[in-house]
Formats: C-alpha cells, sequence, structure tokens
C-alpha cells in the first residue's frame, strides 16, 4: 500500500512538472520580447519594417499572457509601448487612448499612489503636450511630478525634463511667474538632461529667452548670445554644474 502511494505522489508531481516549467518560462519569453520590442522604439529612427516587427513583438507578448492567464501588471506594459508605437506612426489620438488604459491597469495592480501611475501621468502629459494640450498636458505634469521626482531623485534626467515640461506649458498659457519659478528651483539641473532630448534643449532654450526678457529671469553667461544657443552647447563637465539659478 504504501508503495502504492509512493508511485501515486511521484505520478502527480511528474504531470506537474510540464506546468511548471511553461509557467517559468512564460516571463522570461516575455521579458524577452517585451524588452527587444522597447529596445527598438528606443530609435529615433524607425523604418515601416521595424515598426511592423516591434508590432509583431508586442502581439507576441500579449498571447504570452493572455496564454499564461497572466493577471500582474504586465498587459500595462504591452499597452504602453503599443502607444508609444502608436505615436511613432503618427495616431497621436490612438497612442493617448493606449497611454490611459495602459496607467488604469497599473493602478489597479499598484494602487493610485503608485511610481508607475505617476510616471503614466507624466507620459500622457508628454503626448498631450506634443499635441498642444497645454492645459490637459500641465495636469497631469502637476498630478505625477513629485512622486517621480521623490522616487528617481531630482536630479534624474526624467524629472528634470518632466519638470521643465510644466514650463513649456506654463509658458505657453501665460503663466509666467510660475514658470520663472519652476526654472530658478531647477535651473542648475539642466545638464543632466543635455544629450538625451534635444526638442527638450530646444523648448527650454526659447521659455528661458522669453522669461529673460520680461525680466523674470537673468541674462545667459557672458560669451552667449542666448539661452538656446548656451543650452545647444552644455556637455558633461566633470565636477562642474550649469550655475543658471538667479543670484
Amino acid at each position: 500500500m504504501r508503495d502504492y502511494l509512493v508511485f501515486v505522489y511521484l505520478l502527480v508531481i511528474l504531470i506537474q512538472v510540464p506546468f511548471y516549467y511553461q509557467s517559468g518560462r512564460d516571463p522570461i519569453l516575455f521579458d524577452s520580447k517585451s524588452g527587444e520590442a522597447e529596445k527598438k522604439l528606443q530609435d529615433p529612427v524607425l523604418l515601416e519594417a521595424d515598426l511592423e516587427q516591434v508590432q509583431d513583438l508586442l502581439d507576441s507578448s500579449q498571447e504570452i499572457l493572455s496564454a499564461s492567464e497572466d493577471e500582474t501588471s504586465r498587459l500595462g506594459r504591452v499597452e504602453m509601448n503599443r502607444a508609444v508605437l502608436a505615436w511613432k506612426r503618427g495616431k497621436p489620438q490612438q497612442a493617448h487612448e493606449l497611454m490611459v488604459r495602459s496607467q488604469e491597469i497599473f493602478r489597479e495592480k499598484h494602487g493610485p499612489d503608485s511610481f508607475h501611475v505617476a510616471a503614466l501621468d507624466l507620459r500622457i502629459g508628454e503626448l498631450l503636450l506634443l499635441s498642444n494640450r497645454f492645459q490637459e498636458a500641465l495636469v497631469h505634469f502637476r498630478r505625477g511630478w513629485q512622486t517621480v521626482a521623490d522616487y528617481l531623485g531630482e536630479r534624474s534626467p526624467f524629472a528634470v525634463r518632466m519638470r521643465f515640461r510644466q514650463v513649456t506649458c506654463l509658458v505657453s498659457l501665460g503663466q509666467l511667474d510660475e514658470a520663472a519659478r519652476l526654472c530658478r528651483e531647477g535651473a542648475d539641473l539642466v545638464r543632466v538632461a543635455y544629450k538625451q532630448d534635444s526638442d527638450f534643449l530646444n523648448r527650454t532654450g526659447g521659455n528661458l529667452e522669453l522669461l529673460s526678457a520680461k525680466g523674470l529671469f537673468k541674462r545667459p553667461p557672458d560669451g552667449h548670445e542666448n539661452w538656446r544657443n548656451y543650452l545647444s552647447g552644455l556637455g558633461p563637465q566633470p565636477g562642474e554644474s550649469a550655475d543658471m539659478s538667479d543670484e
């Protein structure tokens, strides 16, 4: 009888082996395909063939989640990447809808005050800003920025860029005093993002020029015609910070 029970026990274990193998394999496959898609989406220039490949990778990622009945927030990651893909295909409205859907998934899985939800607020703000929907974008930037800055640190490139995205919205809406305050508080941080976002530097330079002309911000350092010219020359100088705060 004892041998029979041992046999049954071993049989049950053997039957479950494929399940455990698959359940461990699926997340690895998902991360591999999603990671490859994200890497491609970071390329500033993508041909249609590249976009199709990203689409296939994201479709495969979602199929893996469906087959494994995944209940984590991984689907939110897929939807976020689909949003980026939609934007690169010139579909801003679809990109916005997908980003909102992604945020809803992260909110459900991680809670409304999580870093993921705040970071997606900033990403949604960026999409709205690029569509010149400044007031709506500002709401998202204000809602998500502090959580992201607390989590990553105010000197992180992402937090720095998002601070000055708010400045762009405020300048566009004519709220110059508030824009100038944000610039003064974070002016020494611009160097952090100098190389990663040319649009960031171009817009920020234009905003600083306008605020300077209104007497709300200082002039650029000596030897520079304007702020845009100064920012375009920023580079990594060890031990040096770009002092742009008012004295």
